[in-house]
């Protein structure tokens, strides 16, 4: 963690609005990358940078919608005025999955009182980031490669500080 107590308020301030900028901004690449990788399909693999395993990432298969019981009061009251058995042999109980599609299906499509849809997820990629790479790569090691990877800035030429988190106090 970086020692601000050299800042001043007004500098202290400044560089909590920019970190929370770039937080922003890198939370947003992240997400595209997330996003390019998931749409790419593939089995996962490494995150290399500079010739550095950095992390590892694996494909996570997206969900559909499903229905869930929420209010299990107002659901058993629902199923009482609408001529279900809350208990019914061999039938499974009446919120375990897949009975409640069958209930709204046998319920000409209304969503029962104390049911809601929980929206699913589309596929997507986990990461797993090794932290003692990533100390390595963002601490005393030189960033250029990092930079290049970043949409939007300009190929390092050499001149300027090797480390643009150093160049700012970090």
């Amino acid at each position: 963690m970086p020692d601000l107590d050299r800042l001043d308020t007004a500098q202290t301030a400044a560089l909590m609005a920019v970190a929370h900028a770039y937080k922003e901004r890198f939370a947003a690449l992240e997400k595209a990358a997330r996003e390019e990788l998931a749409g790419r399909g593939g089995k996962g693999g490494t995150a290399v940078v500079d010739g550095h395993t950095v992390g590892r990432w694996s494909p996570v298969s997206g969900t559909a919608d499903r229905l869930a019981v929420t209010d299990p009061v107002r659901f058993g009251a629902w199923l009482d005025a609408h001529g279900f058995e809350t208990v019914s042999a061999p039938l499974p109980p009446a919120n375990a999955a897949g009975r409640l599609d069958q209930i709204v299906e046998d319920a000409g499509g209304e969503l029962p009182d104390g049911v809601t849809v929980r929206a699913g997820h589309a596929p997507t990629v986990r990461v797993n980031v090794d932290p003692d790479a990533m100390d390595a790569l963002l601490g005393d090691s030189d960033t250029r490669e990092v930079a290049r990877l970043l949409p939007g800035l300009p190929e390092p030429t050499g001149e300027e500080s090797p480390d643009p988190f150093q160049a700012m106090g970090l």
